[in-house]
């Protein structure tokens, strides 16, 4: 099986921006065969969990903590497990122990003359002293835990019927428009830029997700293959025409919570006809890696 780096096309060592970046053309490529697959009526639960393999490799590489400690599975994997506990935790000790925590040991041992003692050890030392159980003040009893509210609707429902609450919002009132005079210029109204060739069709947006991935990009390439202004998508989709400019921009500041942002883009790749699970997990991923879920 084929480990999160070989996944990604990339290489023990990558930057986090050569991990997205071989997450999305990974991504694109599988799109390609899923597209094809559902064309010929083909079974598609291989590409699927594929697609599933390489949600799977990204979320851990651009995790620090979870990308240290599979690092450090590989290294043990190649050498082999020492025969010691103390051997071995000295070669684990660095993938299990935040550097930074353990740099401000340090620091602090430097500066102090207190025995600090070592806190980062494979397991705790048993006590040896005596317990003056005088001392011990007697337990507080604990109350039972309140049950928990079982939902019977799934994820995708919930997330459904909050992004439907806030869909149909109005706008906030505008400021009062300021009454000024007209200019005397005379605008002349462009024609619309058609494509009765298909030059902006499918092939090209594929270009556009290999090369950037699904992130706004890939969704303003393929609103204007559409010939689709932001504000006929806005009166299709309900949405408001300043998150569509932020989706368009990545600007994920701007945007809602991401139970939101999911349901927008759903929306958006149904008014376009684009791959809405494609389009959702890359630009969730864009999302999430700039903004933190």
């Amino acid at each position: 099986m084929a480990g999160f780096y070989e996944r990604l096309g990339t290489r023990a060592g990558a930057s986090d921006e050569q991990v997205r970046s071989g997450y999305h053309q990974a991504l694109a490529r599988l799109v390609k065969k899923l597209r094809v697959a559902r064309t010929q009526g083909a079974d598609t639960a291989v590409i699927e969990a594929h697609r599933d393999e390489l949600r799977e490799a990204f979320e851990v590489l651009t995790d620090a903590a979870r990308r240290r400690r599979y690092d450090l599975m590989l290294r043990l994997d190649l050498e082999g497990l020492p025969h010691g506990a103390e051997e071995l935790w000295d070669r684990v000790e660095g993938g299990l122990v935040d550097p930074s925590a353990a740099a401000a040991v340090e620091v602090v041992r430097a500066v102090t003359s207190l025995d600090l003692g070592e806190p980062f050890t494979p397991m705790e030392e048993e006590r040896t002293e005596p317990v003056n159980h005088r001392s011990v003040p007697a337990p507080v009893p604990q109350l039972p835990p309140r049950p928990r509210a079982v939902s019977l609707l799934t994820q995708d429902e919930r997330e459904e019927r909050a992004f439907q609450a806030v869909a149909t919002l109005p706008e906030p009132a505008s400021l009062p428009a300021v009454s000024m005079p007209a200019p005397s210029v005379v605008s002349v109204q462009r024609p619309a830029v058609l494509d009765p060739a298909g030059l902006l069709g499918q092939a090209s947006l594929d270009s556009v997700a290999e090369h950037v991935g699904y992130d706004g990009r890939y969704l303003k390439s393929a609103r204007e293959s559409r010939s689709m202004s932001l504000e006929q998508v806005s009166e299709e989709t309900k949405i408001a025409v300043r998150y569509l400019k932020a989706i368009e921009a990545n600007d994920v500041n701007r945007l809602p919570a991401a139970v939101f942002v999911r349901g927008y883009l759903r929306e958006i790749a149904a008014v376009l006809e684009i791959e809405q699970g494609a389009l959702v997990e890359g630009y969730m991923a864009v999302y999430i890696q700039q903004r933190g879920g």
